[in-house]
């Protein structure tokens, strides 16, 4: 099954991390969205990302081939079982994928260290990290 990275998991050391037998395919749009920052993650120490619907609004992202067992460690870090994160099926050039949404919707700027994890995904992926300059940072 493949899966859409925008967030912290655009980073290839983390997703390494968290999904070792992950594959990194390849950069992606999605289309139709926005990036936004919500809720508090203890880990991260702000908001965390997620997509909202938004009309001629593009998202950067990356495409990964997943097998079960990393799906299901990604679940876990994503919080699906309490409800934090839910997943969403999306569709990018005629590929079926799924990535996750965050069920919090009160806005709530990203920790700098978030943010950096972030960016060193963009640099990953070779993704312009001027979609980057205009995040303020709770910290």
């Amino acid at each position: 099954m493949q899966y859409v990275a925008y967030g912290s998991n655009l980073c290839k050391k983390q997703m390494k991390k968290r999904c070792p037998d992950a594959t990194p395919l390849r950069a992606a749009r999605l289309y139709g969205y926005e990036l936004a920052f919500v809720g508090f993650s203890t880990r991260w120490g702000g908001g965390v990302g997620t997509i909202w619907p938004k009309q001629n609004g593009m998202v950067w992202g990356a495409l990964y081939e997943m097998t079960k067992k990393d799906i299901e460690r990604l679940d876990g870090f994503e919080g699906v079982s309490s409800g934090y994160y839910r997943k969403m099926s999306i569709e990018i050039n005629e590929i079926h994928a799924y990535t996750y949404v965050c069920t919090e919707t009160n806005q709530n700027p990203p920790s700098s260290k978030y943010l950096e994890t972030i960016r060193r995904g963009f640099e990953d992926w070779n993704l312009p990290l001027t979609e980057l300059s205009g995040i303020q940072t709770c910290d």
